[in-house]
């Protein structure tokens, strides 16, 4: 239910900010946004700094840091989750961060609309995450479902007409959203029995963002080269593979019910 509420406020804020860049992009340039997101920045370390949730402050020397964060503590079973994990992030940070915007652009859009297809996309997440982690459905149930959503739309939104695109992409806003339940399974999963449960959730992210570097790069060049399909199809075989290897890993770690 923590991570329902912590997920639910991130999908509005990532909602809010999207329409919000949509709305100021036509009445400042870019630099001013960005000089915008900035002073944001800077401004969110007061509230921040005021948070009661009962951390324990100035009780870790940068040893002890360091030593808790040493890779090489972290379970053989929370590796590997990590690695199921980094196919979703391959997937869904590739299309919500790379390709969704420019293929958008690419359409004619203008920055208004991508700011509120944006919006859309997340603000589907922020309204399903509180009911779907809240859910009693199997895991199995949840793949099959996640895969029915997410893959025609991955395959077939560089390929259909503009109508068309926007439900797709609102179909796979919901794929990738109901996914969520899986992925929040995998991580509780693999943490369960961590002597420092934040260390371990720490650790097991660490793969995930690492492979966006080169996936990145690899998308842009195939972009540039061949066209949208292709890195739209990485995007699915990513999101198919992740979907296979979850329903293997929590199979193995819980009693799925069918």
């Amino acid at each position: 239910m923590a991570a329902s509420m912590i997920l639910f406020v991130r999908a509005l804020a990532i909602s809010l900010g999207a329409v919000v860049s949509g709305i100021l992009l036509p009445l400042m340039d870019f630099q001013g946004i960005f000089a915008l997101l900035a002073i944001l920045s800077v401004i969110m370390f007061v509230p921040a700094s005021r948070l009661d949730v009962g951390l324990r402050r100035n009780t870790l020397n940068s040893s002890e840091l360091i030593k808790r964060l040493d890779p090489r503590t972290a379970s053989r079973r929370l590796w590997s989750t990590s690695l199921v994990m980094s196919c979703s992030s391959i997937a869904t940070t590739l299309v919500t961060g790379y390709l969704l915007p420019i293929f958008l652009r690419s359409k004619g859009l203008s920055y208004w609309e991508i700011g509120l297809t944006s919006a859309t996309y997340a603000g589907i997440g922020a309204l399903l995450i509180p009911v779907t982690l809240r859910g009693t459905a199997s895991h199995a149930k949840v793949i099959i479902a996640q895969i029915a959503l997410y893959l025609p739309a991955a395959v077939l939104i560089p390929i259909c007409t503009d109508r068309v695109v926007i439900i797709l992409i609102m179909m796979m806003a919901l794929g990738e959203n109901i996914s969520y339940i899986v992925w929040e399974s995998l991580i509780h999963e693999a943490v369960k029995g961590s002597e420092n449960i934040a260390t371990a959730i720490a650790l097991v992210h660490l793969p995930s963002n690492l492979i966006m570097m080169p996936v990145f790069l690899f998308a842009g060049f195939l972009t540039d080269t061949i066209g949208y399909p292709a890195p739209f199809l990485i995007a699915a075989a990513s999101f198919l593979l992740y979907s296979i290897a979850a329903w293997y890993s929590l199979r193995s770690l819980v009693v799925i019910a069918d």
